[in-house]
């Protein structure tokens, strides 16, 4: 018997919670097809959303949430999370009601109509453990280990050196040709990446060549950053994976014009590889199909725990950074 997952996710459709993380009350989201961008102020919830659709299809029935979120953050001790997605063709429903870190009701409908099928609970852990899982860029399960870029946490810059960096690229020339068309397409100011030797070099569009280990913490941030998520996209294809990539938190430390290639970089992958990216940002301006998360509610860990929240970082110097990172 084949107990490997099997099932890719190709779509969410549309997500809902009761008291949820940031979320009072009942909430609801729809999502484009292609890329959704969750738009919203520090503690203002997005990663609450993010958390929310990862969490609808995890296949355990208990959760140890960072930072105690379901224990410490809320008045309420019951949640409910629903869920609307695509896999296997067919479209699904599903609603978890969560009370502490338990999963404590789990209801699943497979397909519509008189011909859907109705699991629930074990039976319900058992389908979705055929799922394979969507994949997560973000800080909130692995915190500052998605990308190449500073921790806030012990204000150190968390750039790994070239070495450790291999992993984010693949040398096959294919891989190569691939990062650098969409580098190019995204507006990078980096024309070209290439293999000499044991190491990758850059050519920057006025002909200089450096390594990559040597670029300025954001320009080597989009190189990795693209790169990462290019790798992604290509195994969607040939390793038949799910085709929805949620992605939290990776605007920290770019500049607005950094931030903006990756945005561009997203789009032309979405409509290359057809994935769904649902994303976060802080800026509406320029994003695609934004949902504007509105007045959450602060959760108490914040409200208790002050240096959680921060004001935006700057979109300035390596310098500006450190001095904004000083004050938490």
């Amino acid at each position: 018997m084949n107990r490997e997952p099997n099932i890719p996710v190709t779509k969410i459709i549309s997500a809902a919670c009761r008291n949820f993380m940031a979320f009072e009350g009942l909430h609801n989201f729809e999502f484009d097809e292609a890329i959704s961008t969750i738009v919203g102020k520090n503690s203002g919830g997005k990663t609450s959303l993010v958390v929310l659709i990862k969490q609808a299809l995890d296949t355990d029935i208990g959760r140890e949430w960072p930072g105690k979120w379901l224990v410490e953050s809320h008045d309420y001790t019951e949640s409910l999370i629903e869920l609307k997605f695509v896999a296997g063709g067919k479209i699904h429903y599903l609603r978890r009601v969560i009370s502490g870190n338990t999963t404590r009701d789990l209801h699943l409908y497979i397909g519509e109509g008189d011909k859907a099928e109705f699991l629930r609970d074990s039976e319900g852990f058992a389908y979705l453990k055929k799922l394979k899982p969507v994949t997560l860029f973000d800080t909130f399960w692995r915190p500052y280990k998605d990308y190449p870029k500073f921790n806030p946490y012990n204000k150190k810059l968390h750039f790994s050196e070239i070495d450790d960096s291999l992993s984010y690229i693949r040398p096959s020339a294919e891989y190569i040709d691939a990062l650098n068309l969409l580098l190019l397409a995204a507006g990078s100011k980096i024309s070209k990446l290439s293999v000499r030797g044991n190491s990758y070099v850059i050519e920057n569009r006025n002909g200089t060549i450096v390594p990559l280990s040597s670029l300025a913490l954001g320009d080597s941030s989009i190189v990795l950053t693209l790169a990462k998520f290019l790798m992604h996209a290509m195994a969607i294809d040939e390793e038949d994976n799910s085709r929805v990539i949620l992605i939290d938190e990776m605007e920290t430390g770019l500049s607005r014009s950094g931030v903006q290639v990756l945005f561009d970089g997203i789009r032309i992958l979405a409509n290359r590889y057809k994935c769904q990216f649902i994303l976060t940002s802080r800026f509406s301006n320029g994003r695609i199909n934004p949902i504007t998360i509105k007045q959450p509610r602060v959760p108490k860990v914040y409200r208790t725990h002050r240096h959680l929240v921060v004001s935006n970082p700057p979109f300035s110097s390596f310098g500006k950074l450190g001095a904004w990172l000083s004050k938490l």
